[in-house]
């Protein structure tokens, strides 16, 4: 009897790439700053001493960032972004105008890719979905919208607040 080879699904071959993402974006607990381009940069940094990714601390139940701290550089000007993972939630925020952040997931609800950073929206590489800054979706394949964070921000501390 002849044995039958097994063939892995596209289900399969995305789980595997969820899986190897998540790892890649954990290791290191967080994600280094991006240019001010829309496209971050995927260089770890290292977790402060408050065991979080560089730049960021707890106050209370949110997550603070400094943004007079060097690993929040690329906040500073309008445009620019950031990724790096809150309770092991993959999320970008990004500088909205000079008084806006915004902090959403990070991975697109289509098929689990990291999504870019733009000050009109947010887009996926992969499949081409596009989300509002709301996390709504403007154009699919993905049909579920992105979560959200509510993310304020202190011009006279400099410090952006994000409630997880």
């Amino acid at each position: 009897m002849r044995q039958r080879k097994y063939l892995p699904t596209v289900a399969d071959r995305r789980d595997v790439l969820r899986a190897l993402a998540a790892s890649l974006l954990c290791a290191g607990c967080g994600m280094g700053p991006s240019t001010s381009s829309s496209q971050p940069d995927a260089s770890s940094s290292s977790p402060d001493a408050g065991g979080g990714p560089a730049g960021t601390s707890r106050c209370g139940n949110d997550v603070c960032l400094d943004l007079n701290d060097p690993a929040n550089a690329s906040l500073v000007n309008v445009g620019g972004s950031r990724l790096f993972a809150i309770d092991g939630k993959a999320v970008i925020i990004g500088r909205v105008s000079a008084t806006e952040l915004v902090t959403l997931s990070s991975i697109c609800t289509h098929a689990g890719c990291t999504v870019r950073f733009a000050t009109t929206g947010l887009s996926c590489p992969c499949h081409g979905s596009r989300f509002s800054l709301d996390g709504t979706v403007t154009r699919g394949p993905a049909v579920r919208p992105l979560a959200t964070f509510p993310t304020t921000f202190d011009p006279a501390t400099n410090v952006v607040t994000i409630t997880v």
